[in-house]
C-alpha cells in the first residue's frame, strides 16, 4: 500500500479528518476540532447572558494515533470538550482503542473500536477526495 492510498480525508463518525501517515514508522495521527449543539439547559448554565432560543456550541477536539501494517492496523481515539468554562475544562467524552482492515481500493476503513466502559461498537470510514483545510 502506498502512502498516497491512505493519506487524504476520512469521513468518520467523528467528522472529515486529514490522516497523515508516516511510512518509515507505519504511523498515522489525525485531529481535528468539530462543532457539537449543547442543549438549552446546559446553555442557560454556561453562557446566561445568551438568548435562550439562539442554539449554542461547544468546541471538541478529536485526535486518532495507531500504526498500519499492510492493509490493517490499531489506533486510540480520544474525543474531548475544549476548554472553555470552568464546568467544561477538557473533559474526555470519549475514549477507545481498536482495530481496523482497510479495502482493497483503499477507500474505506472498517473498524472495531472497544471503548473504554468495554462496550464494542463497530464503525466504518469512507475517504474523501476533497482536501480540507490545514489546522
Amino acid at each position: 500500500m502506498a502512502k498516497s492510498d491512505i493519506e487524504g480525508v476520512w469521513e468518520t463518525p467523528w467528522g472529515n479528518l486529514k490522516l497523515a501517515f508516516d511510512d518509515t514508522a507505519g504511523s498515522f495521527k489525525m485531529r481535528g476540532i468539530r462543532q457539537v449543539e449543547i442543549g438549552q439547559l446546559a446553555a442557560a448554565l454556561f453562557t446566561p447572558s445568551q438568548p435562550k432560543l439562539e442554539k449554542q456550541f461547544k468546541n471538541q477536539t478529536i485526535e486518532i494515533t495507531g500504526t498500519i501494517e499492510h492493509m490493517s492496523g490499531k489506533y486510540s481515539i480520544t474525543v474531548k470538550d475544549e476548554e472553555g468554562t470552568i464546568l467544561l475544562t477538557g473533559r474526555k467524552i470519549h475514549e477507545a482503542t481498536a482495530y481496523m482492515v482497510i479495502s482493497e481500493s483503499c477507500n474505506c476503513i472498517e473498524i472495531m473500536e472497544k471503548t473504554s466502559d468495554n462496550k464494542t461498537e463497530y464503525k466504518q470510514w469512507k475517504k474523501h477526495e476533497e482536501k480540507i483545510k490545514e489546522e
